[in-house]
């Protein structure tokens, strides 16, 4: 049996959680979604007895439930998804106060967890995970692929993921007021009240409000360019998946050494001052057919490559093996 943490934490972690979860159809599952302490966690997982505890995502209070539990029943087997890169950075080092927890992170890492499958881009994999870790792209479901030519799409830019300072940056919002440009943006509701009227205010940008996963593919078949203003090292890796298999381009402000782990048809600028710029040089040249022409191939080799490396069913066929 299965005890599958999936926790109700949202965005890209929470879908790709519901994903696998829709692999596991042949298994008998429990999924803990509930963002509980410790001591609560720990009775649940004790009251079932799982021969297999599958993580989407780590958090310092699930290593600390899984690392006693595992104490306990030496035999039960640990997979992790891991979606940030800058956990396995810490090299199970945590600067906790409390030693116990301190401790039990550390051995989490170190001894408990027998698969680490890692959806992000790490440039150094760290000695105590080697033979442990492998590395996969995000699986996505079938239905984002390309419904319509990149040619023929009527919309222009869109940004989609989590309405923050750092990945929808504060500087693009002040810069692209400087300019005739539009962008469509969706997203879940916006938690910094500070931030919120900043964007609010922002008359160049149209807040489509949060679209459910089920339409997703169908909106991202509207248009051309997936842009991401961020400022910081933020790999936006599912979001860029999803796009470009649906045929749109994903215009980058910082990358970062991610993208040579999630290559494709994108384009990487340098800054926010770098996106808007390429932006408007689209529109300057958006009605040229050769451009267009040539922009349609690049669409539909960028889906084909980031489809081929997203398959539903070879990371299904992964996980079955695991478990």
């Amino acid at each position: 049996m299965i005890f599958y943490f999936n926790l109700n934490v949202g965005s890209g972690i929470e879908r790709t959680g519901d994903t696998v979860l829709s692999m596991l159809g042949d298994f008998e599952v429990i999924e803990y979604k509930f963002q509980n302490p410790p001591a609560l966690m720990f009775p649940d997982l004790v009251k079932a007895q799982p021969t297999v505890i599958l993580i989407n995502e780590f958090y310092p209070r699930l290593g600390r439930v899984v690392y006693y539990y595992k104490r306990a029943y030496p035999d039960t087997k640990v997979v992790l998804l891991n979606h940030c890169a800058s956990e396995l950075e810490y090299r199970g080092n945590y600067p906790y106060t409390d030693r116990d927890a301190a401790i039990a992170l550390r051995m989490f890492w170190r001894e408990m967890v027998d698969v680490v499958v890692n959806l992000n881009y790490v440039k150094d994999i760290p000695d105590y995970l080697r033979g442990r870790l492998v590395q996969r792209y995000h699986p996505i479901d079938d239905k984002f692929k390309v419904c319509l030519p990149w040619a023929a799409r009527c919309r222009d830019f869109l940004y989609f993921g989590s309405i923050t300072s750092s990945k929808f940056s504060e500087e693009f919002l002040l810069n692209i007021q400087d300019t005739n440009l539009k962008i469509d943006v969706i997203g879940p509701p916006i938690r910094d009240l500070e931030y919120k009227k900043k964007f609010n205010s922002c008359e160049n940008v149209n807040y489509l409000g949060f679209v459910d996963e089920d339409i997703l593919h169908r909106e991202l078949n509207e248009y051309r360019w997936l842009i991401i203003p961020n400022t910081e090292r933020e790999p936006f890796n599912l979001s860029i998946a999803e796009a470009t298999r649906c045929g749109v381009i994903p215009v980058i402000a910082k990358s970062g050494d991610w993208n040579k782990w999630l290559r494709g048809a994108f384009v990487e600028c340098n800054g926010v001052d770098s996106v808007i710029d390429f932006m408007k040089d689209y529109m300057a040249k958006k009605e040229d057919r050769n451009y267009r022409e040539l922009m349609d191939r690049r669409s539909y080799l960028g889906s084909k490559i980031i489809t081929k490396r997203t398959n539903y069913d070879e990371f299904k066929k992964l996980m079955e093996s695991y478990i």
